[in-house]
């Protein structure tokens, strides 16, 4: 075959898997969620003392208590994938007040705790804002879902981190009695995966790519 010909067929084999790469979309549902409460430091924030899990992550942030939510991630089948867009979507239980709240998306590179033993005690201390926010108004019906917009800081988490992806949601400051929020918990949500706090992760498959062209040009060479 002539090296033209060689040529033309790599380019359009190229073609074809620039089409075939286009990004693929992965959801994933936590494997921990939990919420900690500095008015009370040492309860544990996913289960009850009965060891019930909560239906629900509060979200508040006042003088009198801050309701932190975390949200724990297995992304290890994103490996070897190249991240282009990520978004999280949460879903309202509750709203007890008159005010909006506005939650904020952090990441946290500590991934050691667990639904079953956090507490604002021991909750990891780091929080790294991702650029990204939502606001619950207090007339929201329960069953309302919000999505945190995909920002650059929010892939580059994704892409840094290999097996296991912490967030962290954190309300600006408000009135405790006016701008409480609770999120479904994936206990809360049972079945209905809609109302877990999903990732919704835009990716594109390992390239073939660079892989093609290295056998194209060492194909050529030999010839």
């Amino acid at each position: 075959m002539k090296k033209v010909n060689v040529v033309m067929v790599m380019l359009s084999l190229v073609m074809m898997l620039g089409v075939v790469s286009q990004a693929d979309t992965m959801t994933l549902y936590p494997t921990d969620d939990a919420a900690t409460y500095s008015h009370y430091p040492d309860s544990i924030g996913g289960v009850q003392s009965n060891g019930t899990p909560y239906n629900y992550l509060w979200l508040v942030n006042s003088s009198w208590d801050v309701r932190e939510g975390f949200l724990k991630y297995d992304i290890s089948s994103l490996s070897g994938k190249t991240v282009t867009s990520a978004t999280l979507t949460v879903t309202l239980y509750a709203t007890q007040g008159d005010d909006s709240n506005t939650v904020n998306l952090n990441y946290c590179n500590d991934d050691s705790w667990n639904e079953g033993a956090i507490t604002y005690n021991n909750q990891p201390s780091d929080r790294q804002s991702l650029g990204t926010s939502i606001t619950i108004n207090s007339a929201d019906p329960a069953g309302t879902s919000y999505t945190f917009a995909s920002t650059s800081n929010f892939v580059n988490a994704i892409k840094n981190d290999s097996g296991l992806l912490t967030l962290r949601l954190l309300s600006a400051w408000g009135d405790y009695d006016q701008s409480r929020a609770k999120i479904y918990s994936k206990e809360g949500a049972g079945s209905t995966d809609a109302y877990k706090a999903y990732l919704t992760v835009e990716y594109v498959p390992e390239p073939a790519t660079i892989g093609l062209l290295a056998f194209g040009f060492g194909f050529l060479k030999r010839k």
